[in-house]
């Protein structure tokens, strides 16, 4: 586990432990990868992983001690095992859970279907966004209806997913594939980490 605490305080960098936009267990401070003057840069709670809720800038700690620290990312490594107990292995092993396929939600189709085409574009997305994550679509039936599927994918292998709604009057506004559907539970996961690491 990364000490995030102390690596933040040694630098004087401020935090927020609790307030408006800050998960549960994370560290909010303000990201250093954008100019925004709120603390929406979140720091794991177990300080492995960041993400930014504006800029969308995420990855492994490492990345953002090279940021926090200006320093190249072999340094980042040393100062990463100064507040760390354990090593960031280049790839994360997934443990046989006994399913070997995700099962999707019923009436999943690859092919991007037009009102979720529009909803994307809204939202400063295109096609390209659409096959480079591998998104899929739900049909405008059953209880998965009108929604985008984001599939997580762990070392290369699909492993659960979450979806959007693409309807905001609809609620829960995001769905999570059910333990029992998934190779690995959303819990154990952390999107797009294969291309952070």
């Amino acid at each position: 586990m990364f000490n995030r605490i102390q690596f933040l305080e040694d630098r004087g960098v401020p935090y927020l432990t609790s307030g408006t936009d800050i998960s549960k267990d994370w560290l909010g401070i303000k990201c250093p990868f954008c100019d925004d003057p709120l603390n929406h840069c979140g720091i794991s709670p177990n300080g492995m992983a960041f993400t930014c809720w504006k800029c969308k800038e995420s990855g492994s700690i490492i990345k953002l001690i090279t940021e926090v620290d200006s320093i190249p990312w072999y340094q980042a490594k040393e100062v990463f095992a100064k507040y760390s107990d354990r090593v960031i292995e280049p790839y994360i092993k997934i443990e046989p859970t006994g399913r070997t396929q995700v099962i999707w939600p019923p009436y999943t189709v690859r092919t991007l279907l037009p009102a979720q085409r529009i909803w994307l574009e809204s939202k400063g997305f295109d096609i390209d966004t659409y096959k480079k994550y591998q998104l899929r679509c739900t049909d405008i039936i059953g209880k998965w209806k009108f929604r985008i599927v984001i599939p997580i994918i762990m070392s290369h292998r699909i492993v659960s997913y979450t979806t959007r709604v693409i309807n905001d009057a609809m609620s829960p506004r995001y769905k999570t594939c059910p333990n029992e559907d998934t190779v690995l539970p959303i819990k154990n996961t952390l999107y797009n980490i294969d291309s952070a690491i």
